[in-house]
């Protein structure tokens, strides 16, 4: 595992539940809307103190640990809180969520304000223009924020991403409940997911 302390470029992933899993937490339209405001236009728009959300599960669902699948909205469970307990004040605020009106202890937003312009723009592709939703992502590795567990890029503000070291933390905990696509890899071997942000 790279040391985050190293400062040595490390791959950057997105995190998202299994697809196996049979629940998810949705935030509220309201919700989604107001941190996606946030984080497009910054100061210009009011910084979100908490989240509503609301179970998504078939019968006897389970609830994981990590249960949201916005890109840019990461719930974290008690257990993947405390494996990165040190690390998560550098990236952002941990937020209370209200679950069916009920504030829930067991779950917290990471709300991710570290912004890092880390992108290598002239060999990176757009996806769609509307959103800045890139393609393919390249990253310059000495510009990559590697002691920070998660952080956001200005060129798709709504999107989280997470160093790899992180990735791998909480992988190693929560194993096959966890997905983990590759966005970009210092090593030109590594093919990265083709579609890290779709569902």
């Amino acid at each position: 595992m790279t040391d985050p302390t190293r400062g040595e470029p490390d791959e950057v992933y997105r995190l998202l539940p299994s697809a196996s899993e049979t629940a998810t937490l949705r935030l509220t339209n309201e919700s989604l809307a107001a941190l996606a405001q946030w984080q497009l236009h910054g100061d210009a728009r009011p910084l979100p103190t908490g989240v509503r959300a609301e179970w998504y599960a078939s019968a006897g669902g389970r609830r994981p640990e990590f249960p949201s699948g916005y890109p840019g909205a990461p719930v974290l469970g008690a257990r993947s809180r405390e494996a990165l307990a040190e690390e998560i004040p550098s990236a952002g605020e941990l937020l209370p969520v209200e679950i069916d009106g009920l504030e829930a202890e067991e779950y917290r937003l990471l709300r991710v304000d570290a912004v890092v312009d880390c992108v290598d723009a002239g060999r990176s592709t757009v996806r769609y223009e509307s959103t800045g939703e890139l393609e393919r992502t390249v990253l310059r590795p000495e510009a990559v924020p590697t002691a920070l567990p998660a952080f956001r890029i200005p060129q798709y503000p709504t999107a989280v991403h997470w160093n790899g070291w992180a990735a791998r933390r909480l992988r190693a905990l929560l194993g096959d409940a966890l997905e983990t696509r590759l966005v970009w890899s210092p090593d030109p071997a590594r093919e990265p997911h083709p579609a890290p942000w779709g569902f």
